[in-house]
């Protein structure tokens, strides 16, 4: 029986390395010293500017519908965040079945349909209380090719509200954004 457990053990091992290891490979991340960021994912190269004092990390999360995940921080100017790409049959739809289906104890909620750029899609902002404490968003949800191919960009920051530093990088970071087809 224990050598089972031992062996199941040792397969979900390696079958989470074989899946990172293919992430890694799939998805490389490139760095330019402006704090200029390329990611290569599929058919796809997005591109975002940060501040210096952000740090940004490719992360092996991945799923189904999620095929690439990049978190960043700054605990400087204090927030955080996720640049995601989605496969999605219906953005509005899966925006809306995630909120009914959330546990978050919403404190306010808004969603409006959104034109950045060359894109279209949603913003969403949100306050919410974890146990006494308030985590604010702003997330917006960008359309690249319709149906399906949908980027997310997300920002969080302790308390009811982002700063107007913070809103100001968010629009720099929001405008940087570019989504291009390879070839």
């Amino acid at each position: 029986m224990a050598g089972r457990i031992l062996q199941t053990a040792f397969f979900i091992v390696v079958a989470l390395l074989i899946q990172y290891c293919y992430l890694e490979g799939s998805v490389k991340a490139i760095s330019r010293p402006a704090q200029s960021y390329l990611y290569n994912c599929g058919d796809y190269v997005i591109n975002a500017q940060f501040p210096s004092t952000t740090e940004v990390h490719l992360t092996p999360d991945r799923g189904e519908d999620l095929l690439l995940n990049i978190y960043f921080t700054d605990s400087e100017i204090e927030y955080r965040g996720y640049i995601q790409f989605w496969l999605l049959d219906n953005l509005e739809r899966f925006l809306k079945d995630s909120k009914t289906k959330s546990t978050y104890d919403f404190v306010s909620f808004s969603e409006v349909k959104l034109e950045l750029n060359k894109y279209t899609g949603f913003h969403e902002e949100w306050t919410a209380d974890f146990n006494g404490n308030l985590i604010s968003a702003k997330e917006y949800w960008l359309l690249i090719k319709e149906p399906g191919e949908a980027v997310r960009l997300s920002f969080f920051t302790d308390g009811a509200e982002f700063s107007e530093q913070q809103k100001k990088i968010i629009n720099h970071i929001l405008n940087s954004l570019s989504v291009t087809r390879k070839g």
